[in-house]
This record gives C-alpha cells, structure tokens and sequence, in this order.
C-alpha cells in the first residue's frame, strides 16, 4: 500500500479507516476536544456519530442498523479523517491536545 501510494502514477491514493471498538468513548472524547478546538461547525455535524461512540458494543450495534444510519456514521468518520488530515491533532504529555 505505502509502495502503491508513493508512485506518482497513481493520483487517487488508498487509505484505510478503522475504529477501535474497544476504546470508543475515549476516542469519540478525544475527537470531540479537539473539534472544538479547530471546527465547532463539524463537531456539531458529527455529533451523533460521536455519541454513538460511547455506547459500550458500537461494532455489533452498528451492522443491524438502516443502511443509511451506516452511511451517515461512515460519512462522519471520513469528515473526521479529512479534517484530521489538514490539520492534525498535536499531542504532547500524556496525549492532552495542545
């Protein structure tokens, strides 16, 4: 994949998600910080998403709901990622957001 990436030929490059559904509640409050720091409008939008995070079992939960409930959770974690990707967090002692 990093191979695939660094080639100049390929324009669209690969990219892969992941939640920890182990640790949710503490990533939902983690990403909820820092959006609050550097995008009120989209932790507002991802609000939902966010909460749904911190509901113990996310990953079972999330496959019986409507396909639009998926997409719409989908559609948040890729803003997320993107917004991330422009301007991503800084960590220092004990990963608190600078």
């Amino acid at each position: 994949m990093r191979a695939y990436n660094e080639d100049g030929r390929h324009h669209k490059k690969l990219r892969v998600f992941g939640v920890d559904v182990q640790r949710t509640a503490a990533a939902a409050t983690f990403v909820e910080s820092y959006l609050e720091k550097v995008d009120k409008a989209l932790a507002r939008s991802v609000e939902t998403t966010l909460d749904r995070l911190r509901v113990p079992g996310l990953g079972a939960d999330l496959r019986t709901r409507p396909e639009d409930e998926q997409e719409a959770f989908t559609s948040d974690v890729e803003a997320v990622a993107r917004r991330m990707t422009k301007e991503p967090p800084r960590l220092h002692r004990q990963e608190q957001l600078v």
